[in-house]
């Protein structure tokens, strides 16, 4: 029930060709930027797509509750390692137990000597029933009531000149950060000489 997703996308640097060039033997792709792992909504981006969205994304990789995922990043930058973050989480909130990150990611497994195939796997589509892991994920008006009444730490991940206000992180509304938010940013986690946590 192994299935190795890659991601690799604009945002590691990837093209549309890159999957086909080289990977991991019978991984499968989905783009992380073009393939609906985040939508707007409301003119809101980066948003958690639907129960329906999410269902249909992941059983069209051949993903269902008995798969054991493995995600791949392309293993280049911080960045890279948050987008593969992002599917993980996208996977658990669905529902799927068995998920994991392949630390390095595609540039681990070149550096290990390991073999790659060319050309396109088509996954097998599988029926996931997704219920919905309302434990990983707060709404707006959790973040609300939370803000109003305290009670929880907010972290804000972002970099600091974000949070700060200092620079406009793109597609973002406003400067700053939400009140009371602390300040841990994602890049101290990433080790950016191994691109290893």
């Amino acid at each position: 029930n192994l299935v190795v997703l890659d991601i690799r996308s604009a945002i590691d640097g990837s093209k549309p060709e890159t999957f086909a060039r080289g990977h991991i033997p019978g991984a499968v792709h989905s783009d992380y930027d073009q393939g609906g792992w985040r939508v707007t909504v409301h003119n809101v981006p980066f948003m958690l797509p639907s129960l329906l969205e999410i269902q249909n994304l992941i059983g069209n990789l051949g993903i269902d509750e008995q798969s054991q995922v493995v995600v791949m990043p392309a293993g280049v930058s911080y960045t890279d390692f948050g987008s593969a973050a992002r599917v993980y989480w996208t996977l658990k909130v669905a529902g799927v137990p068995d998920v994991s990150i392949l630390d390095g990611g595609i540039a681990a497994w070149k550096q290990a000597g390991l073999p790659f195939e060319r050309g396109e796997n088509k996954p097998t589509p599988k029926t996931l029933f997704v219920d919905g892991d309302e434990k990983s994920l707060a709404k707006l008006a959790d973040v609300e009531k939370i803000v109003q009444a305290g009670g929880a730490t907010l972290v804000d991940a972002r970099p600091a000149s974000f949070f700060t206000g200092a620079e406009l992180a793109p597609k973002v509304a406003a400067y700053g950060h939400i009140p009371g938010a602390i300040d841990v940013d994602s890049a101290e986690f990433y080790d950016a000489k191994t691109n290893r946590l």
